[in-house]
């Protein structure tokens, strides 16, 4: 299940911006905190006190004012995030859980996650074939006498160092992403993925010179302060756990 969920969830996340802005993609998936809370409680029947989803809401407002002045609407990115959002909120329970089972433990958060990406590769590939191929024939018979000669050559040396060098550091933002949830819960592991959103905001105005409004410079405030109210709101819920446990020992 956690390789299906891995497949499903990078596919709809990378079809997402097809249709809509890098920003509008950004602003649905704030809410991957809430999904993400949502199974924790169905899923894992984890609940954590009123005080921790309300720090929640500061995360996904402040992320979605940093980028609403750019928002460009799409109902095919807006189902596409949503399906992306719900099967990596699934999936990281589902790999959390595996991290944890003795057998899987021994591989390691790296190992395990290349385990997982080959089986998600294995479940995608007759699926890309059957969409991708009828296409890739139909270019090769245009290229005509160039099939196998200049025409192809050229257009493999553009386009390969392009998916090579994509899918490369695809996959290390991804592995680095997978040793975080080993590390943390997959609550946490989805705020700071929230935030790692503000940050590609920030980047992007530095790199692209992209105006800086006082509402998006609020908005991304607002997020990493409600990142450091959850985080502390997490602290004294696990203290105070420990406290009655102690007293009733």
């Amino acid at each position: 299940p956690a390789a299906l969920l891995l497949a499903v969830g990078h596919t709809a996340a990378t079809a997402a911006p097809a249709y809509g802005s890098v920003a509008f993609t950004n602003v649905v998936k704030t809410t991957e905190t809430l999904f993400a809370s949502v199974c924790l409680a169905v899923v894992s029947k984890k609940v954590f006190s009123p005080a921790v989803y309300v720090t929640l809401v500061p995360v996904v407002v402040g992320v979605a004012l940093a980028t609403v002045n750019e928002l460009d609407f799409s109902w095919f990115t807006l189902g596409a995030c949503g399906v992306s959002m719900n099967a990596f909120a699934l999936y990281s329970i589902a790999a959390k859980d595996l991290l944890g089972a003795l057998p899987f433990r021994q591989l390691g958060a790296r190992n395990m996650y290349a385990v997982l990406c080959f089986m998600s590769f294995v479940l995608l590939l007759p699926v890309s074939l059957a969409l991708e191929g009828p296409g890739i024939l139909r270019w090769w018979r245009e290229q005509g006498p160039d099939a196998s000669g200049a025409g192809v050559v050229q257009a493999s040396a553009s386009l390969a160092p392009l998916v090579l060098t994509t899918g490369l550091f695809n996959y290390l933002s991804n592995e680095l992403a997978f040793c975080v949830l080993d590390m943390c819960s997959p609550l946490t592991y989805a705020v700071a993925n929230t935030l790692k959103r503000v940050i590609v905001i920030v980047g992007s105005v530095l790199i692209f010179k992209t105006r800086v409004t006082p509402v998006g410079v609020f908005g991304a405030t607002l997020a990493v302060a409600g990142a450091f109210l959850y985080s502390l709101s997490l602290d004294i819920v696990d203290a105070r756990r420990r406290q009655g446990k102690a007293k009733g020992a």
